[in-house]
């Protein structure tokens, strides 16, 4: 489970199942459904080869690190200190296995 906080401090409390559904929306500061979503797969990070299914709509972190990602324009950025057991709301087509140090790491479509 994950823990978070409402706009009037009470705790938000969300199970491993609820999170394969949504992801938390950062820059909102609010949790946003994956919407059309067609599944998820488990990620290989290569500093070679794109996701096999595509720029996905978010990546799940098991392990918190860093992930270096190529995003959907092609541009490269290293996420640093991504929290465990989120579901971030970035699209991207490569994560990079130069720079990720995050593990158990999910694509979601």
């Amino acid at each position: 489970m994950a823990s978070y906080m409402d706009d009037n401090g009470n705790p938000i409390v969300i199970t491993y199942d609820q999170m394969m559904q949504r992801a938390y929306d950062s820059r909102a500061g609010a949790f946003r459904a994956l919407t059309g979503g067609s599944g998820a797969q488990a990620v290989t990070p290569s500093d070679a080869n794109d996701l096999p299914k595509g720029t996905c709509k978010g990546l799940y972190v098991g392990t918190a690190g860093d992930v270096a990602v190529q995003m959907a324009d092609k541009s490269q950025v290293t996420l640093k200190g991504l929290a465990a057991g989120v579901v971030h709301s970035i699209a991207v087509r490569r994560v990079l296995s130069t720079g990720t140090t995050a593990t158990d790491i999910v694509a979601f479509y």
